[in-house]
C-alpha cells in the first residue's frame, strides 16, 4: 500500500509539474516589466535574469502573449541546463530561453514568459518538485516616428584641415531617428555617420542628410587654401667663413597650411648663395641677408643675417681631397683670400649686443665731416627745409645694423603694438616719440649702456654711408628699389628687415620699409657748420627720416625732412638705436 501511494504521489507531481510548463499564463506575475517599442522594432525579454534566478536550475521556458497579431513573438538564445530524476544516474537536460518581442500594430499587450525552475532536483536519491516563475511585460509599442523636416546650415566654408559637426534639428512626430550623412566629394570634405566632416582639399561638397523616409537637407561646404601665417628660421644670423656650407632649416606655419613651399633668396649673391632647400653658400666676405618667402600668396617671410669673413689662414676647408687636389671652393676661397689681402677695411665693424636671449647688431660709424641737406645729387627735388647745406663734424658713434625689429621691441617691453604682425623681424611700428623714449630706458636698465635714439646729424651721415659715401640719392644706391621697400614694390606692408641691400656702412633700410624717429626737436637749418648738433632744446615736432613703405621714392632720399608730434603714432613709424 505504501508502494502504490509513493507512486500516486510521484505521479501526481509530474502532471502539476507538466501543467506548470505548458500552462501560458498565470494568474499572478511574480515581477512585471514594463517596455516601450516602436513598430517594427523589438526588445529581448531574459526572464531569467529580470527574476534573479541565478542558482536555480531551469527545465523550461515558455513565452505567450494576448494578442499574437500585434506581438511577434522569436526565441533569440537559450541556456542548457542539466538536472536529475531520481538519482545521478538519471540526468536530464532543461533550458532557458531568451526571446525579441516586436511590435506589429500600435496598442499596449501583455506578454507572459513563465520559467519553470527549483533550487535542486535531488537529495539523496528523492526527487522534488519544482516551482513556475511568470514575468509579465506590459509592451506599448508606439508608431515609428515620421521625419518632417532636417535643419542644418545652408552654406558652410573652412580652410583645409579644419573640423566642423553638425547638429541637426529634427521635426518629427515621435522620438528621435537616425540620420545618413553623405558627402559628394569625399576628397574635399570627409564625413563621419555622427556627422563631422573635416575639409581635407581646395574645393566645393554637397553634404546630404538623410532620414529613412526620404526626407532631406543639404549643405554647400566651400573649402579654401590654409594660408601660411608665419615663417620661423633655425637661426636670425649666422657668421660664417668664405666657402663654409650651412643649412638653414625653416618652420611653416600653420602645420596645416595647403601650401608650404617656400622659395629662397639672398640679398647679396656675391656674399653668399642659397639653394632651393635652404642651403647656404658662403661666396664673398660681407653682409647680406637670406630670406624664406611662403608661395600661397600670402607673402609671409623671414630672413636669417649673414655675415662672411675671409679665414684666418690659408682657407682650404680640408687642405686637400682625397685625390689629392685642392676642391673647387677652396679654390674660390683662396682667390677672395688674395684679392682681399686677409684685410677686412671693407667690413663694418659690427658689435653683438643681448637682451633677454635675444641678440641684435650696432654698427661702428667712424667720425668725420660732411655736407648735411640738399647736396647736387638730390637734384630739384630738395626740399626748402632741406636748405641751406652745411658743413657738420660728427664723433664715432654706434647705431643699429637694423631698424629695431618687433622681436627686440618684445624682448624689451614684453608687448608688441606693431599692425603688421606674423613676422618678428619686421620692423616694430605703431610706436610714438614717447613710446620710444619708454622702450630705451627699459633698454638699458637691462643691459647697463646708454642707447638712445640717433641725432638727425647722425641719422644723415650714416645713411649717405659716412666716411665711405659714394654720394648715392638714398642710403647705398642711386636705384632706389635695390636698397629700400617704398610704394611701388612693399604691396602696402612692411618687410623683415635686412631683405634689400645694405649701404656703404653695412645698414639696412636706411631707406623705406618704416621711418625712423630722431632725437632732436624740428627747426630750420642755417648755413653755420655745427659740431656734433643735437638741435632746439624745445619744439613741438620731432623728427623722423628714411622713408616708408607705403611713401614715394622723395621721402626715402637721405637729405628728407620729416617730422611729427612726440605723441604720433602711425603703422609706418618706427626706430633706430644710437650707442
Amino acid at each position: 500500500m505504501k508502494k502504490i501511494l509513493r507512486f500516486n504521489l510521484r505521479l501526481v507531481l509530474v502532471l502539476l509539474s507538466l501543467f506548470a510548463v505548458f500552462n501560458p499564463m498565470k494568474a499572478a506575475a511574480d515581477k512585471e516589466v514594463a517596455k516601450t517599442i516602436y513598430v517594427g522594432n523589438y526588445f529581448t525579454a531574459n526572464p531569467w535574469s529580470d527574476l534573479n534566478l541565478s542558482g536555480y536550475v531551469c527545465v523550461s521556458t515558455n513565452c505567450n502573449t494576448t494578442n499574437t497579431s500585434a506581438i511577434m513573438i522569436n526565441e533569440s538564445s537559450r541556456t542548457t541546463t542539466t538536472y536529475y530524476k531520481g538519482d545521478i544516474t538519471d540526468p536530464h537536460y532543461g533550458y532557458y530561453a531568451r526571446y525579441n518581442i516586436t511590435g506589429l500594430i500600435p496598442g499596449t499587450y501583455e506578454v507572459y514568459v513563465t520559467i519553470y525552475a527549483t533550487i535542486s532536483w535531488l537529495t539523496g536519491n528523492t526527487y522534488y518538485g519544482s516551482s513556475q516563475y511568470t514575468v509579465l511585460y506590459h509592451v506599448t509599442v508606439l508608431p515609428t516616428p515620421i521625419v518632417t523636416s532636417i535643419t542644418i546650415p545652408n552654406m558652410l566654408e573652412l580652410s583645409t584641415g579644419n573640423t566642423y559637426t553638425f547638429s541637426p534639428v529634427i521635426a518629427e512626430s515621435g522620438a528621435s531617428t537616425t540620420l545618413t550623412w553623405t558627402s559628394t566629394k569625399p576628397s574635399v570634405v570627409a564625413i563621419t555617420s555622427d556627422g563631422q566632416i573635416t575639409a581635407l582639399s581646395p574645393g566645393q561638397s554637397t553634404i546630404m542628410c538623410s532620414a529613412a523616409n526620404g526626407v532631406t537637407a543639404q549643405c554647400l561646404v566651400t573649402v579654401t587654401a590654409t594660408q601660411v601665417n608665419s615663417v620661423q628660421l633655425n637661426s636670425s644670423e649666422l657668421e660664417l667663413h668664405v666657402g663654409d656650407h650651412f643649412k638653414l632649416t625653416a618652420t611653416v606655419l600653420p602645420d596645416n597650411a595647403t601650401n608650404k613651399a617656400l622659395e629662397w633668396s639672398s640679398s647679396n649673391e656675391n656674399v653668399a648663395l642659397v639653394e632651393g632647400d635652404g642651403t647656404i653658400r658662403a661666396t664673398g666676405t660681407g653682409y647680406c641677408s637670406i630670406t624664406a618667402r611662403s608661395t600661397d600668396g600670402s607673402n609671409k617671410m623671414t630672413s636669417c643675417n649673414i655675415h662672411v669673413v675671409s679665414t684666418s689662414s690659408l682657407p682650404l676647408n680640408g687642405d686637400v681631397n682625397a685625390d689629392g687636389n685642392i676642391s673647387i671652393v677652396d679654390v674660390t676661397a683662396l682667390i677672395d683670400y688674395l684679392l682681399s689681402g686677409n684685410s677686412s677695411s671693407n667690413t663694418p665693424n659690427v658689435k653683438t649686443y643681448n637682451v633677454n636671449g635675444l641678440s641684435f647688431t650696432m654698427v661702428d660709424v667712424e667720425g668725420g665731416t660732411f655736407t648735411m641737406g640738399a647736396t647736387p645729387e638730390q637734384e630739384d627735388e630738395a626740399r626748402d627745409n632741406e636748405k641751406p647745406a652745411h658743413q657738420v663734424t660728427l664723433s664715432s658713434y654706434s647705431i643699429g645694423q637694423t631698424e629695431v625689429t618687433q622681436a627686440l621691441w618684445l624682448a624689451v617691453m614684453g608687448s608688441n603694438p606693431s599692425e603688421f604682425t606674423g613676422n618678428l623681424q619686421n620692423p616694430v611700428e605703431m610706436v610714438s616719440w614717447d613710446d620710444c623714449q619708454e622702450f630705451i630706458t627699459q633698454l638699458n636698465a637691462l643691459t647697463g649702456l646708454s642707447f638712445r635714439l640717433p641725432t638727425e646729424a647722425e641719422w644723415e651721415y650714416a645713411a649717405r654711408g659716412g666716411n665711405k659715401s659714394q654720394g648715392n640719392k638714398y642710403a647705398g644706391s642711386s636705384i632706389i628699389g635695390e636698397i629700400a621697400w617704398y610704394i611701388d614694390n612693399s604691396e602696402n606692408t612692411t618687410h623683415p628687415v635686412a631683405t634689400k641691400s645694405p649701404n656703404e656702412l653695412g645698414l639696412y633700410d636706411m631707406s623705406g620699409n618704416v621711418f625712423e624717429w630722431c632725437q632732436d626737436w624740428y627747426s630750420e637749418y642755417s648755413d653755420t657748420a655745427q659740431n656734433n648738433p643735437t638741435g632746439p632744446t624745445t619744439g613741438t615736432h620731432k623728427i623722423q627720416r628714411g622713408g616708408s613703405f607705403k611713401h614715394n621714392s622723395d621721402l626715402s632720399r637721405v637729405s628728407r625732412r620729416s617730422y611729427n608730434k612726440p605723441s604720433y603714432i602711425a603703422k609706418h613709424i618706427g626706430l633706430r638705436l644710437v650707442l
